[in-house]
Order: structure tokens, then sequence, then C-alpha cells
């Protein structure tokens, strides 16, 4: 796996370089000052279960790096091809200063799961009807599973469920957990993240 990781790594090093290339000096600066300020955001407590599908989640096919998506999530409107070089090149900064892990941590913190929720301790919250403490692996795992499609996701239970099969094997197979934790994970009951009204928005 850390062999995977590192290549991973080397392939995206020559994207964001090029990127880079693309951009002003003014431009890269105010960059790298954006990429200290998501470095310094706090996660809180990310429950492991949702860390670890988090990561999982990335090694799925079609998935960006979560660098990438990190970064798409901080910068506001420009045009396609500058907006395409500035996430390759925000998630070579972030890449940079932060773990894999840590990556994880701010994107779980910050991505949006749909209704207006933002990071998941909002989301547990408005989806769920949850609080962080109380959740249980299945809220976790279904939350995982919505960053890409939640209006889809949170209207299809079925596709949720399908979504989060994926997740769980992914972990697996990642080497993330076990196959025994794995397998408890696959014997949980769908959760309900519909149940909530959403959030009030940023």
């Amino acid at each position: 796996m850390m062999r995977l990781l590192l290549l991973a790594g080397l392939a995206l090093f020559p994207m964001a370089a090029a990127a880079q290339s693309d951009l002003s000096k003014k431009a890269l600066a105010q960059l790298d000052a954006l990429a200290d300020r998501i470095a310094l955001v706090d996660p809180g407590e990310v429950p492991e279960t949702l860390l670890l599908a988090t990561l999982a989640f990335a090694e799925l096919p079609g998935e960006r790096p979560l660098a990438e998506q990190v970064a798409g999530l901080h910068l506001g409107a420009m045009e396609a091809l500058e907006r395409k070089a500035s996430v390759l090149a925000l998630a070579g900064y972030l890449d940079d200063r932060l773990s894999r892990e840590a990556i994880a941590r701010v994107y779980a913190a910050t991505i949006f799961y749909g209704r207006n929720c933002y990071g998941y301790q909002d989301a547990v919250r408005g989806l769920a009807r949850r609080t962080p403490s109380s959740a249980e692996d299945e809220v976790w795992l279904a939350l995982a599973a919505l960053p890409r499609s939640p209006s889809w996701y949170l209207t299809d239970r079925s596709a949720l469920k399908a979504r989060v099969a994926l997740i769980v094997d992914a972990m697996e197979t990642s080497n993330l957990v076990t196959k025994a934790r794995a397998d408890r994970l696959r014997d949980l009951p769908l959760a309900s993240v519909d149940s909530g009204g959403g959030c009030s928005g940023r």
C-alpha cells in the first residue's frame, strides 16, 4: 500500500509543478498563503471509522485525490483553466504541508455532505440527528458515502447502501481494516442520514 501511495504522490508531483508554472507569482503566493490557512484548520476528533472510510473513499475509481478535493472546496469562482491549475497547485502545497491522514481529517471537517451541511460535525447533527459522540459506525459510513452526490444518496437508499458497500470493500482492500472488522461493518444496518432537516448553511 505504501508503494502505491508513493507512486501516486510521484504521479501528482509533475502535475502540481506544471500547474504552478501556469500561474503568476502573485497567484502562487496567494495559494501558498491559503495552504497555510487550510493547514491550520482544526478538524476536531474525527471518528476513526469516518477517517478510515474517507481514506478508502479516495481509493475508489473516478475519485480525485483528497488534497484536490480540499483545494477545490476552498477556492472561489474563477475561469475553468485557471481554476484547474489553481486546484492542482494548491493541492501540491497541501501535500507538502500535511500527511495524507491529516488531509483526510481536514476533508472530513470541511467537505459538503448535502443540505447545506459542511463538515462532519454539522452533517451528523443536521442529517442524522445525532451528536458526534453518540453516532455509531453505520452513521459515519453513510456520511462518508455522501460527498460525491449527496442529493442522490440522500434520496436513494439503495444507491447509498451500494456506495457504503463499495467503501467498506475499499477499506479492506487498502488494508485500512482487517477482514473481521470489514465483515462487522458489512453487517451493520444502513443508517438513516436523511432524517434531519439539514443545516442552516455557512
